[in-house]
Protein backbone atom coordinates (compact mmCIF):
# COMPACT_ATOMS: atom_id res chain seq x y z
CA UNK A 1 0.00 0.00 0.00
CA UNK A 2 1.04 3.59 -0.75
CA UNK A 3 2.41 5.47 2.04
CA UNK A 4 -1.01 8.42 1.30
CA UNK A 5 -3.28 5.66 0.73
CA UNK A 6 -2.03 4.44 4.31
CA UNK A 7 -2.79 8.07 5.63
CA UNK A 8 -6.21 8.11 4.40
CA UNK A 9 -7.34 5.29 5.88
CA UNK A 10 -6.10 6.22 9.78
CA UNK A 11 -8.37 6.83 11.97
CA UNK A 12 -9.16 10.13 13.51
CA UNK A 13 -6.42 10.54 15.74
CA UNK A 14 -4.04 8.29 13.82
CA UNK A 15 -2.01 10.84 12.12
CA UNK A 16 -0.65 12.57 15.18
CA UNK A 17 0.00 8.36 16.73
CA UNK A 18 1.83 7.99 13.53
CA UNK A 19 4.28 11.33 13.41
CA UNK A 20 4.93 10.40 17.46
CA UNK A 21 5.73 6.99 16.65
CA UNK A 22 8.21 8.67 13.98
CA UNK A 23 9.54 11.05 15.74
CA UNK A 24 8.48 13.92 13.95
CA UNK A 25 6.05 16.91 13.59
CA UNK A 26 2.69 16.00 12.48
CA UNK A 27 3.04 18.86 10.32
CA UNK A 28 6.38 17.09 8.54
CA UNK A 29 4.09 14.23 8.07
CA UNK A 30 1.69 15.33 6.20
CA UNK A 31 4.09 17.14 4.08
CA UNK A 32 5.52 13.59 3.73
CA UNK A 33 2.52 11.79 2.87
CA UNK A 34 1.99 14.91 0.11
CA UNK A 35 4.97 14.22 -1.32
CA UNK A 36 6.07 18.34 -0.41
CA UNK A 37 9.22 16.45 1.44
CA UNK A 38 10.86 13.64 0.29
CA UNK A 39 11.28 10.19 1.91
CA UNK A 40 14.63 9.73 3.02
CA UNK A 41 16.46 5.36 3.01
CA UNK A 42 15.87 5.93 6.70
CA UNK A 43 13.09 7.75 6.74
CA UNK A 44 11.21 4.86 4.62
CA UNK A 45 12.68 2.13 6.78
CA UNK A 46 11.24 3.83 9.99
CA UNK A 47 7.95 3.90 7.96
CA UNK A 48 7.72 0.27 7.15
CA UNK A 49 8.23 -0.17 11.22
CA UNK A 50 5.99 2.22 12.58
CA UNK A 51 3.02 0.67 10.03
CA UNK A 52 3.87 -2.88 10.88
CA UNK A 53 5.08 -3.54 7.39
CA UNK A 54 1.30 -2.41 5.61
CA UNK A 55 3.74 0.31 3.96
CA UNK A 56 6.91 -0.84 3.08
CA UNK A 57 10.40 0.60 1.93
CA UNK A 58 10.08 -0.27 -1.62
CA UNK A 59 6.93 1.36 -1.75
CA UNK A 60 8.13 4.35 0.10
CA UNK A 61 11.53 4.50 -2.33
CA UNK A 62 10.89 1.96 -5.74
CA UNK A 63 13.73 3.56 -7.29
CA UNK A 64 16.69 1.96 -4.60
CA UNK A 65 17.75 -2.00 -4.37
CA UNK A 66 16.97 -2.66 -1.63
CA UNK A 67 18.63 -6.06 0.73
CA UNK A 68 16.35 -7.79 2.72
CA UNK A 69 18.39 -7.40 5.82
CA UNK A 70 15.63 -6.12 8.70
Amino acid sequence: MDFPTYAKQLPRGGRKRLALSLGIPASYLSRLISGDRSITAERAIEIEHATGGKVTRQECLPEIQWKHAS
